[in-house]
């Protein structure tokens, strides 16, 4: 009985195991560690695209900082405020980009008066309204008609001596060179579209060259102009 047991348990202990094994697959697993891939060159670029830096806009929050913005400009802008109005409106007070600051200019060069004069009251209104073109306006106004009639007082008295008409002639070059150079700047903001390089070099030659009058070329350019942008815009 005993080897009878034997014999039953032996055989029982060698019976295969009628379980399927689980396959393995030969391609290894990732490592949850490990770094991921690299991302492709388009992902990459269209995230660096998406991430280009832009200037922040702040506009002004207060009438008082209209104001003082503007002194600035009229204190700065001797021979001409083209300069220093697009230094401080755009880069130092940020408060509006190139392009704004072009369409800005564009309108105020259209209307009658002083370009800066008419900027400095659309931008008060755009931003504060009446209280910020009253603002804008005492702000760029004030400062040149004190120091103007400081220097008519000086120049009556003093007008006649060599080195004041020096001086006089080497403001007139440095404020030459401001005018160059802003518009230059300018220009930079600008399509260099066949139709604006036409536009730009017509208006050259007629205002530097041929001494057409301003109000003329004006009236003559800027509804070409603005009939060209339409046409080329719509073709």
């Amino acid at each position: 009985m005993v080897s009878d047991l034997n014999k039953s348990s032996s055989t029982h202990g060698s019976t295969p195991d009628q379980t399927s094994p689980v396959p393995v697959s030969d391609s290894p697993v990732p490592d949850a560690a490990s770094p991921s891939a690299p991302p492709s060159s388009n992902s990459s670029r269209s995230a660096s695209s998406s991430r280009a830096p832009t200037a922040p806009v702040a506009p002004p929050a207060r009438a008082l900082d209209l104001f003082l913005g503007f002194l600035e400009i009229g204190l700065y802008g001797f021979g001409g405020v083209g300069a220093s109005a697009r230094y401080i409106i755009i880069d130092k007070r940020r408060w509006m980009n190139p392009e704004d600051y072009m369409a800005l200019m564009a309108v105020s060069q259209v209307l009658p008066g002083g370009n800066i004069i008419n900027a400095s009251v659309i931008l008060g209104d755009r931003f504060l309204g009446v209280r910020g073109a009253l603002a804008g306006l005492a702000g760029i106004l004030l400062a040149p008609l004190c120091i103007i009639a400081l220097l008519g007082i000086l120049y009556d008295h003093f007008g006649t001596l060599p080195w004041v008409q020096a001086v006089a002639l080497g403001g007139g070059a440095a404020a030459a060179g401001l005018i160059i150079g802003t518009g230059l700047r300018l220009g930079r903001s600008v399509a260099p579209t066949l139709t604006n390089i036409g536009v730009g070099l017509v208006s050259f030659v007629a205002l530097g060259l041929l001494k057409v009058p301003l109000p003329i070329i004006v009236g003559i350019m800027i509804p070409a102009s603005i009939g060209l942008a339409i046409w080329g815009h719509r073709r």
